[in-house]
């Protein structure tokens, strides 16, 4: 890059375009780094602006900010001393998820403290209320965050599972060091007088009773929101068999990107390209190579693989290079330029000696394309392009060409980091499904165990598993390719999105143990923890929509999708988790 960049190499007459895989891997790294950087410091910024927003506090701005430097500290630096080695592109996720977690679950006590103390003027006791209130539901929402991301564990990708690994312990260090800190912190201070407005309205405020007014207009049209519901998720359903498996490195990253855009313009041009894999035939004897109807296979062999939808054309030529060409060009050149010449010849002999005049005439390309014994050869071809569907279908073809054609050879097959992305495609669609399987059925019994309810915990999946068909719906419809980035986003909206199920139905079960009916534990419930699940769900939609400033269409993606995924679970547990639990009464019968 030094080189490329150096002055001294400038000028009016050409421009220096690098290129290839390795330089280009050089320079994502470096472009990621900065993104990540960038990305981490508004991060930062967002979450302080939320915290003075919706906390008003010092010490509700102290902890969260204490918890996320101290949880990252101490996962990745555990993470360091064991030698696990880490990726840049995904690690952007784990701190902007620790951040906007910590601050979740900080408002999420500090409201419930917040509640009581305006109604007890006691701050000791309303400390202790606060932990009974959120504690449990906090530290289930947890367990299920980190099962989320642990199913990346599923998915067999070294990038996803430890992503998934090193996301979920770093949840779990958030969580510690929040219900430590919060009680700790909050316990300093004096006891003050109940304000007497708030004590009739059980400590609720304006906001809060404004929340458990528009719960009471849900449950009165409970039946609407369900056919909603149905409506909505059977018209995204078919949008999910749309989605294309696709590791389009340029895709992936966009043209907006400065050294994409480069890269781009250099493989649309006639000569260059940025893809490219080759074609390996071995045998077990000295001079197979030059046996003529090997030469003349991998002539039609290469004729076959420029018919490809994926192989690059220049000037109406397939890019495809063998030692083939060499053989015929000089055939034609001992030939008078005869075009009829242009062949490879019938005599083994004259074969050798074809190549043995271009060695001595200074031909510097022949060991290019074959081994120094001529055992082995290769064959490389250009692609126009990465499209991860078409290019599968084009390496089955070509290995269907060279079991046909190379039916002796020792070892006959296709290489190149373009198998490695098709075979990533494989991985990829298996993965993204053990990944969303794996979350769906741990968070199941997770609510079933949160609830000790079958039944339950089925009820608490159903607004769940919509924004989760949403996401895959609109992914389909939008075009949005699945990659190893994409394939993240839902089984992490999944163990996101349970947090406000589980703070929501939890609160709906001891109400209506109190009560013993359902209508006013959920009102009280909308009155309690409604406003909690607007903040927090306004909080994570800030944090992620920090990536769509980024100039990674990836990360665009990631930051929208994210936005219309917590968006929607909000919605779903504001509109179909009560009236399930309304219409279903899980919790027994009315008493």
């Amino acid at each position: 890059m030094k080189i490329f960049n150096d002055p001294k190499y400038k000028s009016d007459k050409w421009e220096i375009r690098p290129a290839g895989m390795s330089y280009t891997e050089f320079e994502e790294e470096a472009v990621t780094m900065n993104q990540l950087i960038t990305r981490i410091l508004t991060g930062f910024l967002v979450m302080l602006v939320c915290l003075t927003v919706f906390i008003r506090s010092l010490r509700g701005i102290v902890v969260p900010s204490i918890s996320t430097v101290g949880a990252l500290t101490t996962t990745l630096g555990f993470s360091g001393w064991m030698g696990i080695k880490g990726n840049n592109s995904m690690i952007m996720i784990t701190v902007l998820l620790s951040m906007a977690l910590a601050v979740g679950y900080s408002v999420h006590y500090i409201n419930s403290f917040k509640m009581y103390f305006r109604k007890t003027g006691k701050r000791k006791e309303s400390i202790v209320m606060g932990i009974r209130d959120s504690g449990w539901a906090l530290f289930f929402t947890v367990i299920t965050t980190m099962a989320g991301m642990l199913s990346f564990l599923a998915a067999g990708i070294k990038p996803m599972r430890w992503v998934g690994g090193i996301t979920a312990a770093t949840v779990f260090a958030v969580f510690a060091y929040i219900i430590i800190l919060l009680p700790v912190l909050y316990s300093f201070g004096k006891d003050k007088s109940p304000d007497p407005t708030y004590v009739n309205a059980e400590g609720a405020t304006k906001s809060d009773l404004r929340v458990e007014t528009m719960g009471k207009a849900i449950l009165n049209k409970k039946w609407i929101t369900v056919i909603v519901t149905l409506l909505i998720t059977a018209a995204v359903i078919p949008g999910i068999f749309k989605i294309k498996v696709n590791m389009n490195y340029s895709d992936m990253m966009g043209e907006r990107t400065p050294y994409i855009k480069r890269l781009l313009e250099i493989t649309r041009s006639q000569l260059g390209s940025q893809y490219d894999y080759e074609v390996l035939i071995e045998y077990a004897d000295e001079d197979a190579i030059k046996n003529p109807q090997v030469l003349k296979n991998m002539d039609i062999l290469a004729e076959r693989i420029g018919t490809l939808s994926q192989t690059k054309v220049s000037n109406g030529k397939p890019r495809v290079s063998s030692v083939t060409k060499i053989v015929k060009e000089m055939n034609r050149t001992l030939n008078e330029d005869n075009p009829d010449a242009y062949v490879i010849p019938d005599d083994q002999d004259l074969v050798t000696q074809i190549m043995f005049l271009y060695e001595i005439s200074g031909g510097k390309d022949l060991y290019d394309y074959i081994s120094e014994d001529f055992r082995a050869a290769y064959l490389q071809i250009e692609l126009s392009g990465y499209d991860g569907e078409e290019i599968v279908k084009n390496l089955a073809e070509v290995k269907k060409w060279v079991a046909e054609l190379f039916p002796d050879a020792q070892n006959a097959g296709v290489v190149g980091q373009v198998v490695q992305y098709a075979q990533m495609n494989g991985k990829l669609v298996r993965g993204s499904i053990k990944s969303i399987g794996t979350s769906l059925i741990i968070i199941l019994i997770l609510l079933m165990l949160a609830f000790t309810s079958l039944r339950t915990g089925f009820i608490a999946m159903i607004p769940n598993v919509v924004p989760i068909i949403l996401i895959g719906g609109i992914m389909g419809y939008a075009a949005i390719n699945l990659d190893m980035i994409t394939a993240m986003i839902m089984p992490m909206i999944l163990g996101i999105a349970v947090d406000d199920t589980i703070h929501f139905t939890n609160h709906i079960k001891y109400h209506f143990e109190l009560t013993g009916n359902y209508r006013s534990a959920i009102e009280n419930s909308y009155r309690e923890i409604g406003k909690t699940m607007i903040m927090t769900t306004i909080i994570l939609c800030a944090m992620f929509a920090i990536f769509l400033t980024s100039t990674m269409n990836v990360l665009v993606n990631i930051g929208w999708l994210s936005v219309v995924g917590l968006g929607s679970a909000l919605i779903a547990d504001y509109t179909i988790t009560p009236v399930l639990l309304y219409i279903t009464k899980p919790f027994g019968a009315k008493k």
